[in-house]
């Protein structure tokens, strides 16, 4: 029964290394598409967790009006920031802007966020740091403490 149990835990909660994926939900006030437009893949071993998401604005119908926000695998242990994303701005000969997440204990949401010019965080949104439109894309990869 122990062994029954450790395998049915390892193959709910892969801790080998191994490349996962999962369906992060991207999310924000009035945001509307179709189709999954964010995907993403992890690998956890112990509580560390490393994450790689990818967004694309294709079927994007509408970029609404407020910050955006993506969920993550796992909660997160600690109130942090995750450096490690670019937004791709195609329509001006591929621009990219940095982009973190920040994440708050014990939730597995993250909002996101772009920098000003100042270095300031400001909330990444349907017009920060740029028009959206759905020629572009954004992407984050980056490591946290899980629970």
């Amino acid at each position: 029964m122990i062994r029954y149990n450790s395998q049915l835990q390892s193959a709910l909660s892969p801790t080998d290394g191994s490349v996962q994926s999962y369906n992060p939900t991207w999310s924000g006030t009035g945001l509307a598409f179709t189709g999954t437009p964010a995907t993403g893949y992890y690998v956890k071993i112990g509580k560390v967790v490393t994450v790689q998401i990818d967004v694309l604005f294709t079927n994007v119908t509408n970029f609404g009006t407020g910050q955006y926000s993506l969920t993550i695998p796992f909660a997160s242990k600690y109130h942090t920031d995750v450096y490690g994303g670019s937004i791709h701005d195609v329509n001006a000969t591929v621009n990219h802007y940095s982009i973190k997440g920040h994440l708050t204990p014990s939730s597995t949401s993250m909002t996101v966020w772009s920098l000003k010019s100042s270095a300031q965080d400001e909330p990444f949104d349907h017009n920060s740091p740029f028009v959206l439109t759905t020629s572009d894309k954004f992407h984050m990869s980056f490591t946290y403490i899980c629970e």
